[in-house]
């Protein structure tokens, strides 16, 4: 949510898959957006396993939500990882790649050299080597590999290695907060960490402390008050490459680091061709000739007396030219709808 506003983007289309996973993402979008007053229009679709597990119903489903704009689009995915490569190999097939900015998760992100060019999206950096947490974690884990775990038997070479699984620092962190949130909770007595209110309270308002991730603490949306992530971007070719760091609440750039937020958004971000060097504001709909789409009504609505269609917009005649009927559109248009502006 913060790097969609930051990048000043007015409109994205969020596709979300129906299980729990997608929709706590989902919640969490949408509530950080209005927590930001971020002037974004959202448009959601919720899919099922059905409408994504293959790629065809998935270029169905993307084919019907594109062919309702004919502009570069926003798509933020908060889907299976599954779901966004039938939903990447449909763009192409749709022949619409170059028209698509892709905004993802790290579980998306970890797709890597099959993301899209242009594709923007997090990536976890769970471990900080500098507490006690992670040392401890690191020792732990070491003895694990060593003693021939059960989980060790099926890792060779570098899965063996704790660097090759992003989310173990924030699963080790969570046990440990939960740990001490009950560590809490039981002080009120032996039936108080069965009460789940007093257990989220004392995650809220208690727990503090520097984990094997970062230093942990939760929001009263439950959400990691210093969570760090990596912004990637899908830069032509190769892997995607680190161009700043979501260091809540503030983006700090790590890519062209000197320029100001306008011209990090145009120069130091590599965008799908069909965006130019920025996202679009807002999405121009497929409405007919002589007609613009209302945001309001969410409809297609004619253009007034007076005015004219021009590149999906109602505008004014120019001076000494009038349109007498709603509808009008320019000369230029290969597709006439009543009559056109003319002199008075």
């Amino acid at each position: 949510a913060g790097l969609v506003q930051h990048i000043q983007v007015s409109e994205v289309q969020l596709w979300s898959c129906n299980d729990v996973y997608c929709q706590g993402l989902k919640s969490v979008f949408l509530a950080s957006i209005r927590a930001l007053r971020a002037d974004v229009r959202v448009e959601t679709h919720t899919t099922d396993a059905v409408d994504l597990g293959s790629f065809e119903a998935a270029r169905l489903k993307l084919g019907a939500v594109a062919r309702n704009c004919s502009a570069p689009q926003v798509m933020v995915l908060m889907v299976q990882r599954s779901h966004a490569e039938n939903l990447f190999e449909a763009a192409r097939q749709l022949q619409i790649e170059e028209n698509v900015l892709w905004i993802g998760p790290g579980s998306v992100t970890g797709l890597s050299v099959s993301l899209p060019n242009g594709y923007l999206g997090l990536s976890t950096s769970s471990l900080d080597r500098t507490s006690g947490e992670f040392a401890q974690l690191q020792q732990r884990w070491n003895a694990r590999m060593a003693a021939n775990h059960p989980s060790a038997a099926i890792l060779t070479g570098s899965e063996r290695e704790l660097d090759a699984w992003p989310y173990v620092g924030f699963a080790y962190d969570a046990v440990l907060a939960l740990a001490h949130a009950l560590n809490h909770s039981s002080r009120g007595g032996e039936h108080a960490i069965f009460n789940i209110s007093s257990l989220k309270e004392a995650l809220i308002d208690e727990v503090e402390f520097n984990g094997a991730s970062s230093k942990v603490s939760l929001s009263s949306q439950m959400e990691p008050s210093f969570a760090k992530y990596s912004i990637m971007n899908k830069r032509n070719s190769g892997k995607p490459e680190a161009i700043a760091l979501w260091n809540n609440p503030r983006l700090e750039y790590t890519f062209r680091s000197e320029l100001s937020q306008d011209r990090w958004v145009r120069e130091a971000i590599v965008w799908p061709s069909a965006h130019g060097t920025s996202p679009p504001r807002q999405c121009a709909r497929n409405c007919k000739p002589g007609s613009e789409y209302n945001e309001a009504t969410r409809q297609c609505v004619a253009c007034q007396a007076g005015s004219f269609e021009q590149h999906g917009k109602c505008v004014l005649c120019d001076l000494g030219e009038h349109a007498p009927l709603p509808g009008m559109i320019t000369r230029s248009e290969e597709r006439r709808v009543g009559k056109e502006c003319r002199s008075r």
